[in-house]
């Protein structure tokens, strides 16, 4: 299928449910399609080429997930932007993959101005929150839908080699390079993930907190083809996160080691009540074998754990909840310190140099 396939058969059988909440509003899955399907046309309507490159440059915020679905579904290729870097790398990758449009929140304003002088590629601007600069607000963009159609750029074969995203490595050894994420390399993550990480859980409730622009956009894209209800955090704030999980009853959490390490250490951390959890995911880096026993005494037997990078953006390991459960418990404790076994979809090595 196409990327935006998922989406669609998630909110088809989901209709009525609360896809999105966040700090001031909700939506359906139907008021998301619809919204999805506005982002598309206009994007249409204003001149987008097939397969151009579209920027998200933003906070998390849950129009990021409406555009990046737009996005998906105008036939433009998603690029997620961080807003953390430093703005020289930043217009180095857009520049890279010849950025045509970039939908950016007001708070980076001053960013997008300097962005526009030195990104000679970018033909539409689009601000998510209000108008700025000239630039339309992203409800006054999706006006421009009346009247105009998508084609249909869908093939019987679901597109498996055209671009879905262009997601920039780390770039820690050299400037961010950009990876081909391809409608059958995203499908393969989301079925992948919806195997693992989704558990015996009628109606997910997923809390995304850590940066939209990596990891957690791509699972908030994931449990949006379970139908379930993401909680968007602007940031993360170890506090709020506690709270959250009580307050939304969140059934799925994913968080890098070092926010676990911070939320273990908050000292309200065992005032909340945390049943609900059923698949707390851990990645981006190794966890500590000691943190991660405390994370099961502290959150119950819910804690995961992954392996993946972005050159290869696929669940590649998992360690599931009742193995860390049960190592925590003495059974074969070494197993703490494991990302865990391969997974269904892919052939796994450790090389030499020599292969």
């Amino acid at each position: 299928m196409r990327a935006i396939d998922y989406f669609d058969k998630g909110a088809e059988r989901n209709l009525e449910r609360t896809a999105i909440v966040a700090a001031d509003a909700c939506w359906s899955y139907r008021e998301m399609r619809a919204a999805t399907e506005n982002i598309a046309r206009a994007m249409r309507a204003s001149g987008l080429n097939d397969q151009e490159p579209a920027g998200i440059y933003s906070h998390n915020d849950a129009r990021v997930l409406f555009c990046m679905l737009g996005i998906m579904r105008a036939g433009a290729v998603w690029v997620p932007i961080n807003y953390r870097n430093a703005i020289d790398a930043n217009v180095e990758y857009m520049n890279y993959v010849g950025m045509a449009w970039l939908f950016y929140h007001s708070e980076f304003r001053d960013s997008v101005c300097e962005i526009k002088q030195r990104v000679s590629s970018l033909r539409g601007v689009i601000c998510l929150d209000r108008e700025d600069e000239g630039h339309p607000s992203l409800q006054a963009f999706m006006e421009r839908a009346a009247g105009a159609t998508v084609p249909d750029w869908g093939d019987a074969h679901g597109n498996p080699d055209r671009l879905a995203g262009l997601v920039p490595t780390g770039g820690t050894t050299g400037p961010a390079k950009g990876v081909r994420v391809t409608n059958l390399a995203l499908g393969t993550m989301t079925e992948m993930a919806t195997h693992y990480w989704r558990g015996n859980v009628e109606h997910p409730v997923c809390l995304n907190t850590a940066p939209l622009s990596h990891a957690a956009g791509v699972l908030a894209f994931v449990m949006c083809s379970l139908g379930a209800t993401n909680v968007i955090m602007p940031k993360f704030d170890a506090l709020k996160v506690l709270r959250s999980i009580a307050r939304h009853r969140v059934t799925h959490l994913y968080l890098p080691p070092t926010a676990l390490y911070n939320l273990l250490a908050h000292p309200e951390v065992r005032k909340f009540d945390y049943s609900s959890l059923r698949g707390f995911l851990l990645a981006g880096s190794p966890v500590a074998p000691d943190k991660l026993k405390k994370a099961v005494e502290v959150f119950g037997p819910c804690m995961c754990q992954s392996y993946g990078q972005t050159e290869a953006p696929m669940m590649l390991t998992f360690l599931d909840a009742k193995t860390i459960a049960d190592a925590a418990a003495g059974v074969h404790p070494e197993r703490l310190a494991s990302c865990g076994r391969p997974t269904a979809a892919v052939r796994l090595a450790i090389m030499d140099d020599a292969g």
